[in-house]
C-alpha cells in the first residue's frame, strides 16, 4: 500500500537516465512493448503485516515506471539504481 510520494528532482531524473543508458537499454513496457514511458515521483511503500494492516517498522522506497500507452507499471529500487532518495 502506498503511503506517500515525493516528485522526482531534476537530479533524479539525470540518475533515472543515466543509469538506463548505462545498463544500454530503453526502457520497454512489458506488456504492450512501448517505449513511451514516464515517471514522476518515488513511492514509500509499506509491507502488510500477517493481520492484514500496514506495518510501521518495514517500508521501502520503489521507483514506479508508467507505461503511457497502457498504464502497466514495473517497479524498480532506486537504491540500487543509485539514486539520492
Amino acid at each position: 500500500m502506498a503511503e506517500e510520494s515525493a516528485a522526482l528532482s531534476d537530479r533524479q531524473m539525470q540518475q533515472i537516465e543515466d543509469w538506463f543508458s548505462g545498463k544500454g537499454v530503453e526502457p520497454r513496457c512489458s506488456q504492450c512493448q512501448r517505449t513511451q514511458m514516464s515517471t514522476f515521483s518515488l513511492a514509500a511503500v509499506s509491507f502488510i503485516t500477517e493481520e492484514g494492516t500496514a506495518s510501521t517498522q518495514r517500508a521501502t522506497t520503489l521507483l514506479p515506471i508508467i507505461c503511457d500507452n497502457c498504464a502497466h507499471v514495473e517497479w524498480f529500487l532506486p537504491s540500487q539504481m543509485g539514486m539520492d532518495v
